[in-house]
């Protein structure tokens, strides 16, 4: 499930992330669901456990896992979290929309767009055999 591209700009902590919400969009994981353990995830994916670490720290802060101590770590969305996410991500959208007419691409190419995404999506999904 996880594809980690040691080329990429973006660090391997935050393409677990990444991909760890990719598969909660894909319906791969779920709220309740147990991830991997840092070692047992490290060792799959050929990393330094800090690296796992670092990831899980990072999810936990944006509301997306909860560890218990002893029993493991767990897909917990905290709606407060969550809606503050959610806050930037509006804000971030209004500022691109602004330029986006300013630019005067169409709301039906921002469809567009959109929809492609998601479709990509379904694609790594199925075109990694998972």
């Amino acid at each position: 499930m996880y594809h980690l591209n040691t080329a990429s700009k973006t660090p391997l902590y935050l393409q677990i992330v990444d991909q760890t919400k990719a598969a909660v969009a894909r319906g791969y994981f779920q709220e309740g669901d147990q991830l991997p353990s840092v070692r047992d995830l490290a060792k799959t994916l050929l990393v330094n456990e800090s690296t796992v670490s670092r990831a899980f720290k990072e999810m936990e802060a944006q509301g997306l896992i909860k560890t218990v101590v002893g029993k493991g770590t767990y897909l917990n969305f905290d709606p407060s979290k969550l809606d503050g996410i959610k806050g930037q991500m509006r804000r971030d959208l209004v500022a691109i929309f602004r330029e986006a007419i300013f630019l005067r691409v169409s709301l039906e190419d921002i469809v567009a767009l959109y929809e492609e995404v998601a479709r990509e999506m379904k694609e790594e999904d199925h075109g990694h055999g998972d």
